[in-house]
């Protein structure tokens, strides 16, 4: 659900987007750079979104890991294994 909200928001910024790049009558120069500062943000924003959703997890196997007398090493990488 939460990523259903997540992206309707994105969603609605990107029509908002769109109707401001109207209303000042951007070149398509202009329209490109802003397009291009937007996905990358978007794609940005769901790929921590992702690296985020590993920690609650990582924890657990640190947790479990230092209990057990182990050194621990945690790397957060870019990709979300299911």
């Amino acid at each position: 659900m939460l990523l259903l909200l997540l992206y309707v928001k994105w969603v609605e910024a990107r029509e908002k987007f769109e109707a401001a790049a109207n209303l000042v009558d951007a070149e398509h120069r202009m329209r490109k750079t802003m397009w291009g500062q937007f996905w990358s943000a978007h794609q940005r924003f769901f790929k921590y979104l992702c690296i985020s959703a590993k920690v609650q997890h990582c924890v657990h196997l640190a947790n479990k890991a230092v209990a057990s007398g182990k050194v621990l090493f945690c790397y957060f990488d870019n990709y979300l294994y299911l």
